[in-house]
């Protein structure tokens, strides 16, 4: 049930984010407002994460999800009332943002709850897939919808599917956390563990993957619509990288390998800021669909290490505040992509966010590689006192 809520608030996000975003960037309106409409919504949303990650763990996972969903029905409803006051519907779009935050983090909490290791990481592959197809959804029948309906057509199914998802959450059952509670003797609980560290090199890749995200998300649309790219055509290249995503966090799963190795990070990284640079430079459709899948790669391994590495970290009864500041990151890096992307984007042409993001993505990979060996050399020196 859970996993069908995920998908479903996703798909509505991502209907919502697409048409608002493509009506905006079908105006003529020049990048910063693009980027500065992204940075609210983000900012709105990381702002929630946090609030709504604390909440869970006070309050019930289910009460703050559902509550969650029902405040994005409610900012649905105001978007299709006022799409023609431009206003009040980016006031209406940016609660939205706010709404979505309360949500995730209190579906990966109950989502974790209870498991144990390779369960949890199943139980995490399961979700990272149910989303990723929400936004390949969203995306592509989005761009759809958008051709022939305009921004009208994405939002009633949108507010549609949110009106399932509420449903959904009504019937769930959340077990009691005394109950489920019972992971106290894992030796990841201790915040000395390489979990605990490898969480926050994690948390600064993430901004720079959805740093990146954000300029594809919320500022790529004025180069696609340049470069004359159907709406259809448009949600279906955005779908498809997701489908990379999935690829990704399914290898991820399967073979563990990756776990607590900085090299591996580093080089998916680096493919990020190769696929950054090819965008950048890319002149056809085919190209662009090519480097946002190579794109996908990247955040596709950022999220998933960061969500195992805050999740392994902590006990059910603190999984909701560790989730809600891992979503947190994600939702920053959102912000300052789209704002600082919408900026440079202005003065130097829409392309150059792209370079803007392949610089940010390399400045943080240097500070997580000074992060990781001061760790290391504080290892070493705490073995050779033993």
């Amino acid at each position: 049930m859970l996993y069908t809520v995920t998908w479903l608030t996703d798909f509505a996000a991502f209907l919502l984010i697409f048409s608002v975003q493509r009506q905006v960037a079908e105006t003529n309106s020049d990048p910063l407002l693009l980027g500065a409409l992204g940075a609210v919504f983000s900012l709105a949303s990381a702002i929630t994460n946090t609030l709504g990650g604390q909440g869970s763990d006070r309050f019930g996972k289910k009460q703050v999800a559902l509550c969650g969903t029902i405040a994005v029905l409610i900012s649905l409803v105001s978007v299709v009332a006022f799409s023609s006051n431009r206003t009040v519907l980016f006031l209406a779009y940016i609660m939205s943002g706010a709404a979505l935050g309360t949500i995730y983090p209190s579906l990966i909490a109950w989502i974790g709850q209870g498991r144990t290791d390779r369960q949890e990481s199943l139980a995490y592959l399961r979700f990272c897939v149910s989303w990723n197809l929400g936004l390949v959804c969203g995306q592509w029948i989005g761009g759809w919808f958008f051709g022939y309906w305009g921004i009208t057509g994405p939002l009633y199914l949108a507010m549609l599917l949110t009106v399932i998802s509420c449903t959904c959450l009504l019937l769930a059952k959340e077990t009691p956390l005394e109950i489920t509670d019972c992971k106290t003797d894992r030796k990841t609980v201790s915040p000395n563990q390489p979990a605990q560290q490898f969480a926050r090199l994690a948390w600064i890749a993430n901004f720079g993957g959805t740093f990146s995200g954000s300029i594809l998300f919320f500022l790529a649309p004025h180069v696609i619509v340049e470069l004359e790219i159907p709406a259809g055509k448009h949600g279906l290249m955005l779908a498809a990288g997701r489908l990379v995503v999935i690829a990704t966090i399914f290898l991820m799963h399967v073979q563990p390998a990756w776990k607590y190795r900085f090299k591996v990070s580093a080089s998916a990284q680096i493919i990020g800021i190769v696929s950054l640079i090819g965008l950048w430079m890319a002149t056809s459709e085919i190209v662009f669909a090519v480097m946002i899948a190579l794109l996908s790669v990247m955040q596709g391994f950022n999220y998933f290490a960061s969500l195992t590495y805050s999740t392994t970290a902590s006990s059910d009864s603190q999984k909701g505040a560790a989730s809600g500041w891992n979503e947190a990151t994600l939702a920053m890096g959102l912000s300052g992509g789209a704002l600082f992307g919408g900026l440079i984007g202005r003065s130097l042409g829409p392309r150059t966010p792209f370079l803007l993001a392949a610089g940010v993505i390399g400045l943080l990979l240097v500070v997580q590689l000074v992060l990781q060996l001061v760790r290391e050399q504080a290892s070493k020196r705490s073995q050779q006192a033993q």
